[in-house]
């Protein structure tokens, strides 16, 4: 545990800096190694890493993340569209049994939609807005962590889901949810959201479910793997896919928001 509040410590203020003070090219540059380390680790968890398909699932990755920071000239509609289609066949067992897609550990295929596609749309977003509505994402779902975390270890009695992740548990789960709301209340005034802390605790919410439903996705993969983590990269967190699995899930709900229901600063 002092390993985890350590690495996050010494991690978190620099994002902060950027996501604040930055520009949409640091951001660009950020995500260029983030993208090719969570492509190796969803390669690598299959058990038989692929040099050449790793090289040119990254290489994909990399032209991707230049379309959208040269100006989009790939629609966004087609990453959106793919994204969802992703997690209905994920979630559908007669869809992933016939076409041997779903959540396939190492498809390159599903790596690049599961990945790099919310990458895209956090770039996007930082394009459009800054990092105020990245920011309050990410409080959301820091929040979601660590009520989910505390409130499941004082109040955690029954099992969420053992088959998945044993560890969870139902008071964990209602815990975090609120935790995310609660946050979502108090950081909408501060960043001048729009729709005042009724509207911040509502979207809070909803980004802090999704992030658990993505944080329950990833278990799954590394179940399925037979792995604990995805990777060892970041003392007392496991690896860049274990930190941002949350993420991963709830930064396309933001995109929509932002891009649907015109909710920004």
């Amino acid at each position: 545990m002092a390993l985890r509040i350590l690495s996050s410590v010494i991690l978190i203020p620099p994002l902060l800096l950027l996501l604040l003070h930055g520009t949409v090219t640091w951001v660009f540059f950020l995500l260029l190694p983030i993208s090719a380390i969570l492509l190796y680790e969803w390669h690598a968890m299959a058990g038989h890493l692929s040099w050449l398909r790793l090289a040119v699932a990254i290489g994909i990755a990399w032209f991707l993340l230049l379309n959208q920071w040269l100006g989009s000239l790939i629609p966004m509609e087609l990453p959106v569209f793919l994204y969802v289609m992703f997690l209905f066949v994920s979630i559908m067992p007669q869809y992933r049994d016939h076409w041997q897609l779903g959540m396939k550990i190492g498809h390159p295929l599903t790596g690049i939609i599961y990945c790099i596609f919310p990458l895209i749309m956090l770039l996007e977003v930082y394009h459009r807005m800054g990092g105020e509505l990245i920011l309050f994402l990410l409080l959301v779902i820091w929040a979601t962590d660590s009520g989910a975390l505390f409130i499941g270890r004082w109040l955690g009695r029954r099992k969420l889901a053992v088959a998945i992740s044993p560890g969870k548990t139902v008071a964990g789960f209602w815990g975090g949810l609120a935790c995310g709301g609660i946050v979502g209340m108090v950081a909408a005034s501060p960043l001048s959201l729009p729709g005042g802390w009724i509207t911040g605790g509502l979207v809070g919410t909803v980004l802090s479910l999704l992030g658990q439903l993505g944080d329950l996705a990833e278990s799954m993969l590394k179940r399925e793997a037979g792995v604990k983590d995805s990777g060892r990269l970041i003392p007392g967190h496991g690896g860049l896919l274990d930190r941002l699995d949350s993420l991963l899930f709830a930064a396309p709900a933001l995109y929509l928001l932002l891009r649907y229901w015109d909710w920004h600063p």
